[in-house]
């Protein structure tokens, strides 16, 4: 096991090139980092609601887990909005991009939690979208977010979760859907990202067809910065930050050299 002193020095690289982020170096330093009150990291895990296609907010989730692996002794489990790797839906995802979850900014994501995952010996990275079904759903939104509340919940069992979706799956909201939330128990925090001066994200917002989308800031929170009380309905906290920048789709999945267990990379045909 690492000392709390190694585990700084292995998580203190900064890298925003794309030849860092091929190595699986930090998307962040730690001056980028705001800290996390004791007790968000006090309960069984936290879950992050984030607003897809963005370059910033899976910065935001880095710092995350940075502090949770410094501050926890036991095991990390980040969980996200993905099938496994292991299914056939893994290379389906990358190659159809529809609402950011397979940016570029993922890919520096995921390829950054692999190396952690290795050196540390102390996180897991786990996919909330495992769930089977013969057919198609009655009510697709119900069952999508059963599956996630369901996935984290098994994530429990491993250690501190941190569980990373869009922000509708993160509330902890039982109408008009019950969301993935209300699934979990009150030991889940749930925090939202919120961004104060705006800017703009990849994917299919304001009913447009994919691609890069202005986004509204919230003025109301101008001059904040980090965690702050919870500022709409079921989320305890939230993370603000100042601006966002689109995240365009990956050109190929997470490089298979970073994991065990990856699936072949996929060229997808989008262009930027």
């Amino acid at each position: 096991m690492l000392s709390a002193l190694m585990l700084l020095v292995l998580l203190s690289g900064a890298a925003s090139s794309a030849s860092a982020a091929k190595e699986g170096k930090s998307p962040v330093s730690a001056q980028d980092c705001s800290p996390l009150p004791r007790e968000l990291l006090a309960g069984r895990g936290i879950y992050v609601g984030e607003l897809h296609g963005t370059q910033e907010m899976p910065k935001v989730l880095a710092c995350f887990v940075k502090q949770a692996v410094v501050q926890i002794e036991g095991p990390v489990v980040v969980s996200l909005e993905l099938p496994p790797e292991t299914s056939p839906a893994w290379a389906l995802e990358w190659a159809h991009p529809s609402d950011g979850r397979t940016s570029q900014a993922m890919v520096d994501l995921i390829n950054w939690l692999r190396t952690l995952r290795d050196k540390s010996g102390r996180v897991t990275i786990d996919y909330q979208l495992g769930c089977r079904f013969d057919g198609v759903p009655a009510d697709p939104d119900a069952f999508g977010n059963k599956c996630m509340g369901e996935s984290i919940t098994a994530s429990m069992a491993k250690g501190f979760v941190i569980a990373y979706s869009g922000t509708s799956h993160a509330a902890r909201l039982e109408t008009p859907t019950k969301r993935a939330a209300a699934f979990l128990p009150d030991s889940i925090k749930t925090v939202e990202i919120i961004v104060s001066n705006g800017g703009s994200a990849w994917g299919t917002y304001n009913n447009s067809a994919p691609g890069p989308s202005p986004i509204l800031g919230r003025q109301d929170l101008s001059g904040m910065n980090g965690i702050i009380p919870g500022q709409d309905p079921g989320f305890e906290y939230a993370y603000v930050i100042k601006d966002i920048t689109a995240s365009y789709p990956a050109d190929t999945a997470p490089s298979v050299a970073q994991s065990k267990t990856a699936s072949k990379p996929v060229r997808k045909k989008t262009s930027h």
